[in-house]
């Protein structure tokens, strides 16, 4: 899972442009920046910071703001909206959750509304627990809520449906745990969010990873997962792992005990490898499944015995793209592209045949559809198992 938190644009009432509502930037006497939530929360530090930088620049004369907390950025919006006639020079900082609550409804105002003009922040989430918690890591945060989610309340800076509360239920998605039950307990900005963690009342929080870092550079707490692919360099003095990284771990140790043995085998793959290596056909599989575990499904569904040789990633990562896997397959096997064959049902099938100069038979009954095949390089596409014998002989 990689979520990277985004505060990204700055919006300007609709029905102005900033050409229009403006003067040219070095005659800007002065800006004025709604907040839609409460102090020291991440909108709040993202309309000070630019509002700081711009002044700094000599762009604008002076910078004002107003917090304008409620309704999860309702208030704020429709503030600008209906003021949008007089709200000449005021810009309003925007993000994700306020996006998602306006498509669902929540306020009613719609984001569209205003006219988004300048990308600001990125950030990743994190979680973070206190300094004294008996939670070590995320895992054992996963631990404890599969146990009792009633038990594991986790707080955000944000409403109920907002980013905060949107990473944890996706985490815990990817750690095999239902979202549905995540305890939310929502604050008016991080701040708060971080009173509630240090006084016991949630047991962790999700918040942007800047705004962890600060915690956690002032002893305050601890940080057990970020968001990102790999560990972040912004905060050295942790030596917790990526969020994707403990995931992958979590992902792995689940799939190899249970997930690997949920699958069903498509009806008529049975008799068209039976059907296939009667004929004298060489069979290779090729999967970016770890190939382990392409061999423990093969086993436990009886079809191994119809292929001469396995072929996945491995455990590092290494040969996880399908161009470098065939490539290897190829290579170790001895096969000669012109007379080799690849079935497969999505568009890296198709690439990694086109790179390596084999053909390719596109099928129908999987994920792919025929635009995504096609599109890719698909040679020929087969709806059904029982075709696909037919369009091998049609291409040796």
């Amino acid at each position: 899972m990689h979520i990277k938190r985004i505060l990204s644009a700055v919006g300007l009432a609709a029905g102005l442009s900033m050409a229009a509502s403006v003067a040219p930037a070095a005659d800007i006497d002065k800006l004025h920046f709604p907040i839609p939530g409460g102090a020291r929360g991440g909108w709040d530090g993202t309309a000070r910071g630019t509002g700081e930088a711009l002044t700094k620049a000599g762009i604008v004369g002076t910078a004002s703001y107003e917090n304008m907390s409620g309704g999860g950025g309702g208030k704020a919006i429709g503030y600008l909206i209906e003021n949008a006639k007089s709200n000449h020079g005021t810009l309003m900082v925007n993000s994700t959750p306020i996006v998602i609550r306006s498509l669902v409804g929540r306020f009613p105002r719609n984001f569209r509304d205003l006219t988004m003009i300048a990308g600001t922040i990125g950030d990743y989430a994190a979680f973070v627990v206190s300094k004294d918690s008996q939670l070590k890591s995320f895992k054992d945060l996963v631990a404890a809520y599969k146990a009792d989610p009633k038990k594991v309340a986790i707080g955000g800076g944000s409403v109920p449906g907002g980013m905060d509360h949107l990473v944890a239920a996706m985490a815990m998605q990817a750690a095999g745990a239902d979202p549905n039950k995540v305890k939310y307990i929502p604050y008016d900005a991080g701040a708060k969010a971080m009173a509630a963690l240090l006084s016991g009342e949630v047991q962790a929080i999700s918040t942007g990873f800047s705004e962890a870092v600060a915690m956690a550079k002032a002893g305050e707490a601890n940080i057990i997962g970020v968001t990102s692919a790999e560990r972040v360099d912004a905060f050295n003095d942790s030596d917790d792992p990526a969020l994707v990284e403990e995931g992958v771990t979590i992902y792995r140790e689940r799939f190899a005990a249970k997930g690997l043995y949920e699958n069903r085998v498509y009806d008529g793959i049975p008799e068209l490898l039976a059907r296939m290596t009667e004929a004298g056909h060489g069979l290779f599989l090729a999967t970016s499944k770890v190939r382990l575990y392409a061999v423990e499904i093969l086993r436990h569904f009886g079809l191994d015995s119809h292929f001469r040789g396995v072929y996945g990633a491995e455990m590092d990562g290494r040969l996880g793209e399908k161009p470098e896997l065939l490539a290897h397959l190829l290579e170790t096997e001895d096969l000669r592209p012109g007379e080799s064959v690849m079935i497969g049902g999505r568009r890296h099938d198709m690439v990694g045949t086109r790179a390596n100069g084999i053909a390719a038979i596109g099928v129908l009954y999987g994920f792919g559809d025929e635009r995504e095949l096609r599109s890719s390089g698909a040679d020929h596409l087969c709806r059904v198992p029982g075709d696909i014998a037919a369009a091998v002989a049609a291409l040796s």
